[in-house]
């Protein structure tokens, strides 16, 4: 399974590949550390990362295939996950997750 070699997260919409310059080794970041160390030039700080685990300690809901936490409405998948009005929509209509 892939993780994020800075935040360790095993789910992201896309994967980026970097070149850390310290180490010139190639490494294999989730889109929002990606995005960071592209614009930022420097790995995300592990205090922006620790509020996705402060959201789960709180058991706010969040969309089983996402990871969204604001919707308009919250729904359920046929497993009976909870699912964001997005992906139930789209779950609905194709018969698959998007």
């Amino acid at each position: 399974m892939t993780k994020c070699a800075n935040c360790e997260a095993e789910k992201t919409p896309m994967w980026r590949k970097t070149l850390d310059i310290e180490t010139k080794a190639v490494l294999t970041l989730c889109n929002a550390c990606g995005i960071y160390y592209k614009t930022k030039g420097c790995h995300r700080p592990k205090l922006l990362i620790s509020k996705k685990n402060i959201l789960s300690d709180l058991n706010i809901i969040r969309c089983s295939n996402c990871e969204n936490i604001n919707t308009s409405i919250w729904r359920r998948d046929d497993n009976g996950k909870s699912i964001c009005n997005a992906c139930g929509l789209f779950f609905k209509k194709k018969g698959y997750h998007r």
